[in-house]
């Protein structure tokens, strides 16, 4: 990832850019599964925790 790049989306993303908002999501998807990993609740699939 680079900074400049998720930089300028965070702020698209604050400004309601849907698009700017899903790249987000999917730029930092590994961090985030990575952590579902660690926290996940019993009865819930991983996706689940995600959303």
């Amino acid at each position: 990832m680079v900074y400049k790049y998720i930089e300028s989306l965070v702020k698209l993303a604050k400004e309601k850019d849907i698009e700017a908002q899903e790249l987000l999501v999917e730029e930092f998807k590994p961090i985030i599964y990575g952590l579902t990993k660690k926290i996940s609740a019993s009865g819930y699939e991983r996706e689940d925790l995600i959303i």
